[in-house]
């Protein structure tokens, strides 16, 4: 007698699988990877790298003594923002847009840091 597979627990399976893909796939809108233009003047932009790198082609108040160069976030959403010398500085992400300049806020193309409201271009 041929063997069958039960039909749950292939639904099951099916399910997780298709969890695991949706889950792990792409950018999600909170995601800061991208470049940010400053709305107040659309030519001054933010770039955040997907590998960790950071540029800025503006002088952005980050307490740093030198330009950022990288950041990262922590799984608690802490941003953190290094200098070439291995200095950084720390931003705690906010729930609302209206932070304190010790925090930042991002919210699918809305990011905001220093005070300063920026939009997703790319």
């Amino acid at each position: 007698m041929k063997k069958s597979i039960a039909p749950i627990p292939l639904i099951v399976l099916s399910l997780i699988f298709c969890l695991l893909v949706t889950g792990c796939s792409g950018k999600s809108g909170s995601s800061i990877v991208g470049q940010w233009a400053k709305d107040s003047n659309n030519n001054a932009v933010l770039i955040f790298a997907e590998n960790g790198d950071f540029n800025s082609n503006f002088g952005i108040d980050l307490g740093l003594d030198d330009e950022a160069v990288s950041y990262s976030i922590s799984s608690d959403g802490m941003l953190e923002f290094r200098d070439a010398y291995g200095y950084n500085s720390f931003l705690n992400k906010s729930s609302s847009k209206d932070c304190k300049l010790s925090d930042y806020y991002l919210n699918g193309n809305t990011l905001i840091i220093d005070g300063e409201t920026f939009t997703r271009v790319q």
